[in-house]
């Protein structure tokens, strides 16, 4: 069962690129960064640090000194070893000129890899509004089983778009919105078969008490509809913080519970530590998904 269970989340990606025919599975965002996954996702409105650069580049706007962040994921444990995922984000501010950031993302398995490398810029409107936008490069590599008529390997390299926007109009509260892949950009290895990823639209809002920040936020993926919550409580004396979070899938039926998810972080002066833990109400053989990351403020 564990080995069917791996075989069919890679079999899933490779089907749906070579056909053409719904491409959902691939280059979707399964977790990224260590803390927002901790938070459930519910990212939009908070994106304080580089992560930002992956799931609303308008929020490198707020950042004042260059930062680096890095990430190791280890995918459904008990199905297997060979699902792994990988991130590294730096900024750079240019003062009056905007904010610079540049990312790279991997889904990596005996067979299939996905790579996306993005350039983000953000800067600000006005004191309480920034905008956002990444230009991202996407490739995934495919092996094929011997003497299939396609040959022993497949490729496909294509460019996304993304824009995303922070409002702070009062108080403590904030406003996000974010639509990955913009574009459309098709990856399907014969594109006249279709395969173009769907438009994801990202909004959200998050509040920030003294030592703590809640946030909420909305997805439609094509038709799919989620919901994101998740919330952070810091504990200054200690460095450390405390996470929660969890999403409901397929809002238009009854509500769905997709994951729960706890994390918490570590601040040593310069450096932070952050960890995860997914857990997949719908997939609760497979041992979730835990993620690591370290980050590094100049």
């Amino acid at each position: 069962m564990k080995r069917l269970l791996s075989i069919l989340v890679v079999g899933a990606c490779c089907w749906f690129i070579l056909s053409g025919t719904e491409v959902q599975a691939a280059f979707e965002d399964i977790g990224i960064g260590a803390r927002p996954t901790s938070m459930g996702g519910s990212f939009v409105a908070v994106a304080d640090d580089a992560n930002a650069i992956f799931l609303n580049p308008s929020g490198l706007a707020r950042l004042s000194r260059p930062e680096l962040t890095s990430m190791y994921a280890k995918l459904f444990p008990n199905i297997g070893d060979n699902l792994a995922q990988g991130l590294f984000g730096y900024v750079q501010p240019l003062g009056a000129l905007g904010t610079l950031g540049l990312g790279w993302q991997s889904l990596m398995s005996d067979v299939w890899d996905e790579n996306t490398v993005m350039l983000s810029y953000a800067r600000k409107l006005m004191r309480n509004m920034a905008l956002g936008a990444n230009l991202k490069a996407m490739r995934w590599d495919a092996e094929l089983a011997a003497g299939d008529p396609l040959g022993s390997s497949l490729s496909k390299m294509t460019f996304g778009v993304d824009a995303g926007l922070l409002w702070s109009p009062a108080w403590n509260l904030t406003l996000g919105a974010f639509i990955r892949n913009l574009n459309q950009p098709n990856i399907a290895h014969d594109s006249s078969l279709g395969g173009d990823l769907p438009m994801e639209i990202h909004v959200g809002l998050g509040y920030r008490f003294p030592m703590m920040v809640v946030s909420a936020e909305f997805v439609n993926t094509d038709g799919r509809k989620k919901l994101l919550v998740g919330a952070e409580r810091s504990l200054a004396a200690t460095g450390l913080s405390l996470r929660v979070g969890g999403n409901w899938n397929s809002l238009e039926k009854q509500s769905e519970f997709g994951q729960g998810n706890v994390g918490l972080g570590y601040r040593l002066a310069k450096l932070k530590f952050d960890y995860s833990y997914i857990y997949y109400a719908q997939l609760t053989d497979t041992g979730g998904a835990h993620r690591f990351s370290i980050g590094y403020k100049f």
